[in-house]
């Protein structure tokens, strides 16, 4: 829908700045409150605003259809005007690309979602569930859902507004067909942390006549024979696997930001090039303490040495190739051509090296692993030896891959490389020194 709505805009709408006077909020806003603006507010004092709001004119004035937090947003700042998409629009058209617009950007909870899509089949009479999940792009279960969380005591609806229930732990208490006990368990559910597999065991048990005490005591001691994953559901545990992902995707960005560096400012590359050993540095000590899974750790290690390795020293340019995925692969080596490759121009780097040699011997040393379910992020000190005509080549780099599970084994998406000279060596032995101590 937001596809065919802005081939839509471009082709009948006017773009226009128009004056904050003229403007008025929406005349059914789907948001109680516009939450925490500041952050906003600050972005458009530094860059302006980079997106108009949509409007429509209703007689002398111009209703806001999408863009609220941003119209109000430029009014904290003192803006008198704003730039604008005009476009003449039905109530229902207006009603159905608000709700589009706020669950594309995730300003709404649920309950405010459950409350739109109810005036939108109820009091406006603008259609079926079905039909509006078809104009939102969701599913008409999606839809009921969110409806059926209306039912639910105010008290459990504030705990989801505020973030202290997900919608789906919502869910599993409204199956639950007493208020009293959707109460009681709602409160052991935040209190406890549970997930939603305990709330839909604990459901169960109340939906079979289980008084609500014992079944409640009886979840929290079911609790340890859970899944052995069961530990990841626990907030330290979430926010350590969402470390190692935000740790992942710098070093993906910080190879994008060396990319585009004058080659010939030689003082700032050397920054960034330190910077991302830094960043390999601090990878190495954190996945020390993250969440290891056993079988992924002897999988991903047999991987890398039995084949990765192994391809490397038998100088099967080819080999290698298969161990990474064609469609999504990406490497940046400090080696030359130092940019961000795709897996054919990896190809060629590597056939570069080892069309020349008459031998390759390398190592890997201090291999770690951790598990990020179906992906893994292994770091390790990759110790080459490379043979040619009338010299041999020697050093060290610090790698990190991230691989993703097959069907048989494992796929590199990116490799990450930093050759190690002798100083930052001694610099990596020193602060691992001092992290111990």
């Amino acid at each position: 829908m937001r596809t065919r709505l802005r081939s839509y805009l471009k082709a009948t709408a006017i773009v226009d700045v128009i004056p904050l006077r003229a403007i008025t909020p929406p005349l059914f806003p789907l948001r109680e409150d516009l939450g925490d603006i500041d952050e906003l507010v600050n972005s458009i004092r530094r860059r302006g605003l980079l997106e108009p709001i949509l409007v429509r004119p209703i007689k002398t004035k111009f209703e806001i259809v999408a863009g609220h937090r941003r119209y109000t947003a430029c009014k904290l700042n003192g803006l008198s005007e704003i730039p604008a998409i005009i476009r003449d629009m039905s109530d229902r058209d207006a009603f159905e690309v608000s709700i589009e617009e706020n669950l594309h950007r995730k300003t709404l909870d649920p309950i405010e979602e459950a409350r739109a899509f109810k005036l939108y089949v109820d009091k406006f009479g603008y259609g079926s569930s079905t039909e509006l999940a078809g104009r939102i792009g969701k599913s008409e279960e999606f839809v009921s859902h969110r409806i059926a969380l209306l039912s639910l005591p105010e008290r459990i609806q504030e705990m989801v507004r505020r973030r202290l229930l997900t919608s789906s732990d919502a869910w599993e208490i409204y199956r639950v067909s007493d208020s009293s006990k959707q109460q009681s368990l709602a409160e052991t559910a935040v209190q406890n942390d549970l997930t939603v597999r305990q709330l839909r065991h604990a459901a169960n048990l109340l939906n079979q006549g289980v008084p609500a005490k014992e079944a409640l005591n009886g979840i929290q001691r079911r609790e340890p024979d859970f899944d052995s994953m069961a530990n990841l559901s626990k907030p330290r545990s979430r926010m350590r696997k969402g470390a190692s992902t935000l740790l992942r995707v710098a070093l993906i960005r910080l190879d994008n930001l060396i990319d585009e560096v004058d080659h010939g400012d030689r003082g700032l590359r050397q920054e960034l090039f330190n910077l991302r050993l830094s960043l390999h540095l601090l990878i190495d000590r954190f996945l020390q303490g993250a969440y290891e899974d056993d079988t992924v750790t002897h999988e991903v290690t047999a991987f890398l040495r039995n084949q990765y390795l192994e391809a490397s020293n038998t100088k099967n340019v080819s080999g290698i190739s298969t161990t990474r995925e064609p469609k999504v692969f990406t490497m940046f080596d400090d080696f030359p051509p130092l940019h961000l490759m795709d897996s054919r121009e990896a190809e060629k780097h590597c056939a570069r090296v080892f069309d020349d040699a008459k031998a390759s011997n390398c190592s890997m040393e201090q291999l770690r692993v951790v598990s990020l379910g179906e992906l893994a992020l292994a770091t390790f000190t990759y110790c080459y030896h490379i043979e040619f005509e009338t010299f041999s080549y020697n050093g060290n780099s610090r790698v990190s891959v991230v691989l993703q599970r097959t069907s048989t084994s494992w796929q590199i998406l990116h490799e990450h490389w930093s050759r190690i000279e002798q100083e930052n060596a001694d610099r990596m032995v020193s602060l691992e020194m001092h992290s111990h101590l």
